[in-house]
């Protein structure tokens, strides 16, 4: 009987031991500040066949976590796909989707894509609630990602990527000719795109405006979605015209091609917007005259 006693209290100790281990170790595991409860129907097969690209513009200023389910990440022999939400568009009509692609080293992409059902453009129905020029870092575009980078990088995107505000625009006549620029159209038919070239140079034709060394962009802010900014970059011409960049998806003609060449896809096969410097006008002229006096 004693024997059993003392069998019995090292029982208990033990286990009282293990119960307080446990409740320590969960306690100091605090949530992610990046959590997000995604409804149940949310996988990334689910994302995967009903998000398109729809404004090469867009960009985003914090997303929260991956989409994880029991169906994992949609993933072939070379590519990974990963969706997550963006901060204050709690009905998920606007994700980020990251595409890595493994092929001569780590290559990622990051676009803001739009459900299919879904028919709001923010730079159309938006109320535009601030105009900034800034320096920005578009680790968005297309092209290769440091290989030790990981999408976690992305979760306070604006962060990381755009400086504080140089100018904030208040000119109506200024605001105005940025509007009439990035309002022009996110997606055109090839033959609306052939249109564009004969009248308007391709961006990379024309000088960038830097400030302190670095692009300078307009950042175009949005009352009805913190998480959702437009993105133009600034350039002049040789006479010293300003000009901003917009981009625009370009798809065929035949039925139904339009939404596929706006899928994201697990191949090669990613939509590739195509960029023209649509002039400004004698506004920003001014104001970009003043800043390059300055700098």
């Amino acid at each position: 009987m004693k024997r059993f006693r003392i069998s019995l209290l090292c029982f208990l100790v033990v286990t009282l031991f293990a119960a307080s281990a446990c409740s320590c170790g969960s306690g100091s595991a605090e949530p992610s500040p990046y959590d997000f409860d995604y409804p149940a129907e949310i996988t990334p097969k689910y994302c995967l066949e009903n998000y398109r690209a729809f404004d090469a513009n867009i960009r985003y200023t914090e997303c929260y976590e991956f989409v994880k389910t029991k169906t994992g990440r949609i993933s072939d022999l070379i590519t990974t796909i990963d969706f997550s939400a963006i901060k204050d568009a709690d009905d998920l009509a606007f994700m980020v989707c990251y595409k890595t692609i493994q092929w001569f080293g780590e290559n990622r992409w990051v676009y803001v894509v739009r459900r299919e059902n879904c028919g709001i453009q923010p730079i159309m129905d938006y109320t535009p609630s601030k105009i900034e020029l800034c320096t920005y870092t578009d680790l968005m575009s297309n092209g290769t990602i440091d290989k030790d980078e990981t999408p976690e990088t992305y979760y306070l995107y604006a962060q990381n990527t755009f400086s504080d505000s140089v100018l904030t625009v208040d000119s109506p006549e200024a605001i105005a000719e940025i509007m009439s620029v990035a309002q022009r159209p996110a997606t055109m038919t090839k033959e609306e795109n052939f249109r564009e070239q004969e009248k308007y140079p391709l961006s990379h034709e024309l000088d960038k405006v830097l400030w302190q060394e670095e692009p300078l962009y307009v950042k175009i802010s949005f009352e009805e979605c913190n998480g959702l900014v437009w993105v133009g970059q600034l350039l002049t011409d040789d006479e010293g015209r300003a000009y901003m960049e917009r981009s625009a998806y370009v798809h065929g003609e035949e039925l139904g091609q339009k939404e596929a060449e706006l899928s994201i896809g697990t191949t090669f096969a990613s939509p590739t917007p195509t960029s023209w410097g649509y002039p400004l006008g004698e506004y920003m002229d001014a104001i970009l005259a003043g800043l390059e006096a300055k700098s």
